[in-house]
C-alpha cells in the first residue's frame, strides 16, 4: 500500500526542473549530492520525501521547499 506522503510534488517539480535545465537523472543526484538509485526511488515517489532530503533539494535547485512537500494535488490548481 503506497504511503499517504508518495503523493508529494517533489516528483513532478523535480521532472518539470530536469526539463528546464537539460538535466540527466545522472546529472541531477550529483548535483543533488543523492544516489542515482534514491532520485529514480523519488521520481517514481517510491521514496518518502523527508525534511531534510526536501531542505537539500530546495538548497540545491532553488524550488521552495513549501512546494516540495506540498501536495500533488495542489500543483494542477496553480
Amino acid at each position: 500500500m503506497a504511503h499517504p506522503y508518495y503523493t508529494h510534488a517533489a516528483a513532478p517539480l523535480m521532472k518539470r526542473y530536469m526539463h528546464q535545465h537539460h538535466y540527466s537523472q545522472t546529472q541531477l543526484a550529483k548535483k543533488l549530492g543523492i544516489s542515482q538509485a534514491t532520485l529514480i526511488a523519488l521520481l517514481d515517489q517510491e521514496l518518502f520525501l523527508t525534511d531534510k532530503l526536501a531542505n537539500k533539494i530546495a538548497q540545491r535547485t532553488g524550488i521552495p521547499k513549501t512546494r516540495l512537500l506540498a501536495d500533488e494535488s495542489q500543483l494542477k490548481t496553480e
